[in-house]
C-alpha cells in the first residue's frame, strides 16, 4: 500500500521541539544514573534516550512500521512493529555525555504515513579556567572569573557550586564573634558567550580582617573545597546538574595583607 499521509508519532529524545505539521511529538530524556543525584560527574554521566511512537486512530486494516532511532547521524537502534488496526513501537539507546551536544533524530515509516522528531543530548564541560579579575571594590574579597573548558557551547546554561567539605578554620576560636567559615554559600551563575562566568568572590571581609587581627588571629587562613555543577536542559533531566570539577579556595589574613586562592590561583594585597 502506498503513504497517502502523515501520521502522528510520540519521539522521546531530550526537549521538546516544534515538529512540521505532519508529526507531533512528545520528546525527553533520562540521565541513565539519576539516581546518584550528587554523585553524578561528567567523567561517567550516561543517558538513556529514544523514540516512541502510537498510530493516533483505529484503522480496519493491516499495519505496518519501521521506527529508526540515529544519534549524530549513526544508527543506534530500530524498532519494527505491525499489527491490526493500531500500533506503537519504541526504540532506545545509551550514550556517555560528551563536551559536545550529540544531535539525535528519530524516523518514522509505515504502510499509512510517516513522521520523525529531533533533539539534542547535552554537552557537559570538562574543567574550567580561572582568571583574576582584581579585588572587588578595592577591599579585602578577590573576584575570580571563569571560563568554561571542552570545546561545547554552553552560553545560558546555569553553573552553580555545591560544598564538598572545606576546613579547619585557623582564624575562627571559641566565643569568636565571626562565625566559622569552612563552606562555601551555594553561588549559582549564568554562563555568557564565549563560556565564561563569574564573578567569584573569594577573601575575607574587611570587618573579618580587622576583628581577626585585633584578636591576635593573624597569620591565619581557611579553606574551602567548592564542587562546581552545570545544569542538564531539557525535559527529562529532572533537575540534575553534572559535577566538571573540584576546586580548592583558600582565603587568609597577616598582619599587614589578605591573600585569595582559587583553582591555584593566588593574589595577595597590602590592606588597608
Amino acid at each position: 500500500m502506498s503513504r497517502t499521509k502523515p501520521i502522528n508519532v510520540h519521539l522521546a529524545v531530550l526537549a521538546f521541539v516544534v515538529l512540521p505539521i505532519t508529526a507531533s511529538a512528545q520528546v525527553h530524556v533520562q540521565l541513565e544514573n539519576a539516581a546518584g543525584g550528587s554523585a553524578l560527574v561528567e567523567s561517567d554521566t550516561r543517558f538513556a534516550f529514544g523514540c516512541t511512537f502510537q498510530t493516533d486512530q483505529y484503522i480496519d486494516a493491516w499495519l505496518w512500521a519501521q521506527l529508526y532511532l540515529y544519534l549524530d547521524g549513526n544508527l543506534v537502534g530500530t524498532d519494527y512493529t505491525d499489527g491490526y488496526g493500531q500500533i506503537g513501537g519504541a526504540a532506545w539507546a545509551n550514550a556517555a555525555a560528551t563536551t559536545q551536544n550529540q544531535q539525535v533524530d528519530c524516523y518514522v515509516d509505515s504502510n499509512i504515513g510517516y513522521g520523525s522528531a529531533n533533539g539534542y543530548l547535552p554537552g557537559m564541560p570538562d574543567g574550567e579556567i580561572t582568571q583574576s579579575g582584581g579585588w572587588y571594590n578595592g577591599g579585602t574579597t578577590h573576584v575570580w572569573n571563569q571560563t568554561l573548558t571542552g570545546g561545547g557551547n554552553y552560553e545560558g546554561r546555569q553553573v552553580v557550586e555545591w560544598n564538598a567539605g572545606g576546613g579547619p578554620d585557623y582564624c575562627w576560636y571559641p566565643g569568636s564573634q565571626i562565625d566559622y567559615a569552612d563552606h562555601v554559600t551555594g553561588g549559582q551563575w549564568t554562563v555568557q558567550s564565549g563560556n565564561t562566568w563569574g564573578p567569584d568572590v573569594v577573601g575575607w571581609l574587611p570587618v573579618a580582617v580587622g576583628y581577626y587581627r585585633n584578636h591576635g588571629r593573624s597569620p591565619c587562613d581557611t579553606t574551602m573545597i567548592q564542587d562546581m555543577r552545570i545544569d542538564c536542559p531539557g525535559n527529562g533531566c529532572n533537575s540534575n546538574t553534572v559535577s566538571y570539577v573540584i576546586n580548592t579556595l583558600r582565603l587568609g589574613i597577616t598582619d599587614t595583607t589578605v591573600w585569595s586562592e582559587r583553582a591555584g590561583q593566588y593574589a595577595e594585597r597590602i590592606w588597608p
